[in-house]
């Protein structure tokens, strides 16, 4: 039999031990806290700084781009909301480069370019501020053409303007820095360069050498992605046309006189619709002291010993022929048969404007200018000289020695107004005694001396431009002092150009390499200097010599640029000399009294030897 066992009494779970837990721990908080304090909260978050995203901004001009502020409290978060009330404001320099607007409560603003420029935008929140500079970049939008369209120029050449494009941005302005593509669409032909890069003024261009082939031809610019882009240009190649050679003379005024260093060379477009000489002026050429060194439109030469030109490669047709030098100048017709060798008229040179002179007791050049050269002179007094209105009609104006009254060298209009003559592109020649006025032109420019040597005196050629002029061989010449009284300059400035240079004998003693003649370039014009001139009997090398500062004054720069040239550039070149146009060239005596009227003015004008 089995025992049986009592039934167990069931398990009762209760919260009674955890709920006296909690109100003890209760009773002993409120023992030690009291009953009276508030429960403990945040601090109040207050705006106490403001960043930008960037200090530095680029946009393209007509773009915009997105700026970002961030506001910070005081512990240094961020707000992503800002505190009621408070907005960030934007703003910039003014609204010409670029405008901003703010997004929303202003953390964000959109900031659009206006103008290629400089700027600077402004964000602002409770007194804080920041700031970032703003650049905004000019943007290429379209390409124009500028010139060069509907030419015409033979089969095979270059046509006479490029052709020129201009990049430029939504306003109208140029952009520099493009690269422009060029290119032969139809007929042949080449563009140099193929690629230009556009200049400052947004401007590009390119020469166009015509196809083989006579008809239209086509040419193209191209910027890829500008409006306006690829322009074509449209030019007429013409039959090639032959060519021929021209030779001939170059005189001084008087047909007759050779004149050696004168370029000779086409007019501009002297083929075009010419009806004689008179289409010179047409051409815009002035005869001024550039052109000697003007390189004009095709074939050049420099004229030899014998004044005689050889041209070849002259296009046939209807030709004008210029010949500059210095301050003189001609203009002939011709007709060029291709392949013919033509000779052309004589090209005598006159001045191109009127030549006047001062009249002197020691020295009177106007008879070379007249007898000689054959170029009317006119006289003009010494205080002429103060005057605009007369000085203006002349072109050049030449001073001889022993001025009657010498006084006019110390008057101030009368230098003032010198100065000026020669800044337009006037040219002087002084010589002798007028040094004074040269040095109270130019002051502290060089020393005045004197020579106590009278004979001849041997003198080296130091200007390049005159020892090709006087022919070769030709270093040193032979210059003739009758009297042992005269005006030198010592101790030039270094851009003082000594054209003669001797040994001689100075009132302080013996003087080495020291200037006879001097060259002053000033403005657009030129002073020409020598302590000699043109009387009493001067030697062949004197007179030569005079002639070429009469021929070169005005234009001494550029010959001695061309001075390796001369001697080369005419098969023709002879070693005839200037024998011919010194030949009978006695100017006349002094009169019997002249050592003592110099010295008399000497001692009239005591400082004359000591201006520094």
């Amino acid at each position: 039999m089995v025992p049986s066992h009592p039934t167990p009494s069931p398990t009762i779970m209760t919260r009674r031990p955890m709920a006296s837990a909690i109100l003890i721990l209760l009773a002993v908080l409120t023992a030690c806290g009291g009953s009276d304090d508030p429960v403990a909260q945040d601090p109040e978050r207050t705006v106490a700084a403001l960043q930008l995203s960037a200090t530095q901004i680029t946009v393209d001009d007509g773009a915009a781009v997105r700026l970002s502020a961030t506001v910070s409290d005081q512990t240094g978060r961020a707000f992503s909301t800002l505190p009621a009330g408070t907005q960030v404001t934007w703003t910039v320099d003014g609204t010409s480069v670029a405008t901003v607007q703010a997004v929303g409560a202003g953390l964000q603003a959109d900031l659009t370019g206006q103008r290629p420029g400089e700027t600077r935008v402004t964000a602002a929140v409770a007194g804080l501020s920041a700031q970032a500079q703003v650049t905004v970049n000019q943007v290429a939008t379209t390409l124009q053409t500028l010139s060069g369209d509907g030419q015409s120029a033979p089969a095979g050449e270059t046509l006479p303007d490029p052709l020129e494009v201009q990049v430029r941005d939504r306003h109208g302005d140029g952009v520099p820095g493009v690269a422009v593509a060029f290119a032969a669409l139809a007929g042949g032909g080449r563009l140099s360069p193929t690629t230009a890069t556009s200049d400052a003024q947004g401007r590009a261009t390119s020469a166009w050498t015509l196809g083989d082939q006579a008809g239209e031809q086509v040419a193209t610019a191209q910027v890829s992605g500008l409006a306006g882009s690829p322009v074509e240009f449209r030019a007429q190649a013409t039959e090639a046309v032959g060519e021929g050679t021209v030779e001939g003379v170059v005189t001084a005024a008087n047909g007759v006189t050779p004149i050696q260093g004168a370029l000779v060379r086409l007019l501009p477009d002297s083929g075009a619709g010419m009806e004689g000489p008179s289409a010179g002026s047409a051409a815009g050429v002035d005869g001024g002291p550039d052109d000697l060194g003007a390189s004009g439109d095709g074939p050049q030469a420099i004229t030899d010993l014998e004044g005689r030109f050889r041209l070849e490669g002259v296009p046939a047709g209807a030709r004008i022929l210029l010949a500059t030098r210095g301050v003189f100048r001609a203009e002939i017709s011709v007709q060029v048969e291709a392949g013919t060798v033509v000779q052309a008229p004589t090209l005598a040179l006159d001045a191109d404007g009127a030549l006047a002179f001062v009249p002197g007791d020691f020295d009177r050049i106007e008879d070379i200018l007249r007898e000689r050269l054959g170029l009317d002179v006119a006289e003009v007094a010494p205080m002429d000289l103060a005057s605009p209105e007369i000085t203006s009609r002349y072109r050049y104006i030449f001073i001889n020695c022993g001025v009657e009254e010498w006084s006019y060298a110390e008057d101030e209009a009368v230098i003032s107004n010198l100065l000026d003559f020669v800044a337009e592109g006037g040219a002087l020649y002084v010589s002798d005694l007028e040094l004074q006025l040269v040095a109270n032109m130019f002051p502290d420019r060089f020393r005045i001396d004197f020579g106590l040597e009278e004979g001849i005196i041997r003198s080296e050629v130091v200007d390049p431009g005159m020892r090709a002029f006087l022919g070769p061989n030709r270093d040193v010449i032979d210059i003739f002092f009758d009297l042992e009284d005269w005006d030198a300059v010592r101790d030039p400035d270094a851009d003082i150009d000594v054209l003669l240079r001797a040994n001689y004998q100075g009132d302080r003693g013996p003087v080495t390499n020291g200037p006879l003649a001097i060259s002053i370039e000033h403005g657009l014009g030129q002073v020409v200097y020598t302590s000699f001139h043109n009387v009493a009997a001067p030697t062949e090398d004197q007179v030569a010599a005079l002639s070429y500062f009469v021929f070169a004054a005005g234009g001494m720069g550029n010959a001695r640029e061309l001075a390796g040239a001369m001697m080369q550039s005419s098969p023709l070149a002879g070693a005839t000399s200037f024998r011919a146009f010194v030949e009978g060239a006695g100017m006349g005596e002094r009169h019997s009294h002249a050592r003592q009227e110099r010295s008399d003015r000497r001692r009239a004008h005591p400082h004359h030897h000591h201006h520094h």
